[in-house]
């Protein structure tokens, strides 16, 4: 007898699509898996809905910004048993989250003439709405760190989240020169690797895509380096770019009360 084929949802927020179409540029190594092994039970990015649920596995990218998004993140999980966070704008906020900095009824009137039925809330990760069982980090994610994963679920397996390393350990690992050595604000002893430093390895900082490390050890002396090298006004700049500047804080203020102990 045959194995029922696990049915999948693909769903977008309010995003670029970045990280669907980073899955889909594997082209056949996901598609015929797909084909093979799961039923697509929904694809937003293509304007189609071939069953409303329920769903073994929805993979949903993108941030909540509209009322209706948050209804939709809702009705996603009462349909799904396993839901996955995709992406910076699923986990973090991505550049949508810049908007929790600023004063958001002044800005609305000088982005919108007339705001009627224009909603402007707080822009929060998904998990802050719904449960969320497994998340896949950066932006866009890393088309091969999602494709491991969703062989472990197709096999009825959770993944499990790979050991926290950061950006730095990367570099190292490819003999990247050390840019905050260099004097740029680069973010990568803190945040969590995984990416291959992409950037760093194009003479790019790290800015922070893929979420600031718990419990980090050494935080605080990293931030007296960066503080070298950066105001205040430029590094909170450039955590809001991908959404990370509350997690950033969070995680100072912990660092900050262990090293008062």
């Amino acid at each position: 007898m045959s194995k029922k084929k696990p049915v999948v949802a693909l769903v977008s927020l309010s995003c670029c699509e970045g990280c669907l179409f980073a899955i889909f540029d594997l082209h056949e190594r996901f598609f015929g898996l797909v084909k093979d092994y799961a039923e697509i039970g929904e694809s937003q990015i293509t304007r189609e809905t071939f069953r409303k649920g329920p769903y073994d596995i929805a993979i949903v990218e993108g941030t909540a910004i509209t009322n209706g998004n948050v209804q939709m993140i809702k009705e996603v999980r009462k349909r799904s048993k396993i839901l996955i966070a995709l992406g910076d704008c699923a986990t973090h906020g991505c550049v949508q989250a810049i908007k929790n900095y600023v004063d958001k009824e002044k800005a609305i009137k000088h982005v919108y003439k007339d705001r009627r039925g224009i909603d402007n809330p707080e822009i929060k990760p998904i998990k802050d709405y719904v449960k969320v069982d497994y998340e896949i980090l950066g932006c866009p994610v890393n088309a091969e760190e999602f494709m491991a994963a969703f062989l472990e679920l197709r096999e009825g397996r959770m993944p499990k989240a790979p050991t926290p390393r950061s950006v730095c350990y990367d570099c190292q690992k490819q003999g990247i020169d050390c840019l905050l050595q260099k004097g740029e604000a680069c973010l990568g002893p803190a945040i969590t690797g995984g990416c291959g430093a992409t950037c760093p390895a194009a003479s790019y900082r790290c800015e922070g895509c893929r979420g600031v490390i718990k419990d980090q050890p050494g935080l605080i002396n990293f931030v007296k380096q960066l503080k070298k090298v950066a105001t205040p006004k430029e590094i909170n700049h450039i955590l809001e770019k991908f959404g990370i500047r509350k997690e950033w804080e969070e995680e100072i203020e912990k660092a900050s009360a262990e090293d008062k102990k």
